[in-house]
């Protein structure tokens, strides 16, 4: 935690690290991962496993319109796929992440929401929905990736083209 960081903002900010670093391996392992549509479009043609692991621990579980994936350690990161196709997370996957890294208590929820909003000013964040958050600097490919694959060239995402609920039975938190 840097100085004058909150235990908030530090959970913040090491969520979005792990982030990176987790699906930074299950990409070289699994190319799906340079997306989470990518990822979900993959469930959904058969073309990669609900779940896998690499040989040296990471792990992923797809479920309804998101992600649950984790390092060796089990630190838990999940993220979900907004209908617009952001890529995002909410306060209770942060508090899920603090308590899979060992937080005996983690910061409450409006603290992370406060946190999260603090670094959208700064610029590190966005909050393409009102309590979901994603990195800043994933934006523009995100968006740009975000439904290749669900829709003709020339479609915007719409309710017919977003797989989120079809591809499991039991809905996410």
């Amino acid at each position: 935690m840097t100085s004058g960081e909150t235990p908030a903002t530090e959970v913040v900010r090491a969520f979005l690290e792990s982030h990176r670093t987790i699906e930074a391996v299950l990409a070289r392992r699994y190319p799906e991962f340079s997306a989470l549509p990518a990822v979900l479009a993959g469930v959904r043609e058969r073309e990669l496993g609900r779940e896998g692991r690499t040989a040296d621990g990471f792990t992923y579980k797809v479920h309804g319109r998101g992600c649950r994936m984790s390092d060796p350690d089990w630190r838990v990161v999940d993220i979900d796929l907004l209908p617009d196709g952001s890529e995002a997370f909410d306060p209770w996957r942060l508090e899920q992440f603090a308590r899979s890294r060992g937080d005996d208590v983690p910061p409450r929820k409006g603290e992370l929401i406060d946190a999260c909003r603090e670094l959208k000013e700064a610029g590190a964040l966005r909050e393409p929905e009102t309590g979901w958050f994603g990195s800043a600097d994933r934006q523009s490919a995100a968006q740009r990736r975000s439904w290749s694959g669900y829709a003709r060239p020339g479609d915007g995402p719409g309710e017919s083209d977003f797989p989120g609920p079809s591809l499991c039975s039991a809905p996410s938190p």
